[in-house]
């Protein structure tokens, strides 16, 4: 956790001991879920080991991955925590995880204990505002191509630890397409091939 409050931005001492304090550690195997669609959001914390995955689920029962969360990483929904009520996505472990949690009441209750604390929860909002924008870009302005490229730059350990299909799941293509941008990848590039 201190790893994930240090990313964030500074934070007195005193603060940053209250919140650890308030720490449990949890595992989690491939495959179980820290939050369901449709759950109350109630643990925020940090990854100590391993892969988290954020996702929406369709009614049709497809998944789409939002994002990932690894070592030192913030994993859960803070939107959904602090909407409270049924959340709208999912937190499921894609890999054996080790986390450090929080409830989320208390975790939103010691963000607004301090002036410390306010100055780094605003700046962990700010954080996902501009991941959202991020994202949101990616997903509007760049093609297949550009999408696998961006994860693979905001997500450069995951992709060898999670499946084929995760992964396609993120750029919004088939795991068929994943295979085939992974293809042109391995190809030697060369000046007539419009790629430099």
């Amino acid at each position: 956790m201190k790893s994930a409050i240090d990313e964030v931005g500074p934070l007195p001492a005193a603060d940053r001991s209250r919140l650890l304090q308030r720490l449990t550690t949890r595992r989690l195997s491939a495959g179980d879920h820290l939050l369901r669609p449709g759950d109350p959001c109630r643990a925020l914390g940090a990854v100590r080991h391993g892969v988290m995955r954020e996702f929406y689920a369709l009614p049709s029962g497809v998944q789409r991955t939002k994002a990932f969360a690894v070592e030192g990483q913030f994993v859960g929904s803070l939107p959904d925590a602090l909407c409270g009520g049924a959340s709208v996505c999912g937190v499921v472990a894609e890999t054996e995880v080790e986390l450090q949690l929080c409830s989320a009441a208390a975790f939103l209750d010691w963000m607004h204990s301090s002036d410390g604390t306010r100055r780094w929860g605003l700046a962990l909002l700010e954080r996902l505002v501009l991941t959202k924008a991020r994202r949101e870009r990616e997903l509007v302005s760049l093609d297949a191509w550009g999408r696998y490229q961006a994860f693979r730059l905001a997500f450069p350990t995951v992709e060898a630890r999670v499946s084929q299909r995760v992964v396609a799941s993120y750029v919004g293509i088939s795991p068929e397409h994943l295979s085939r941008l992974r293809s042109r990848q391995r190809r030697p590039t060369s000046p007539s091939d419009g790629r430099h």
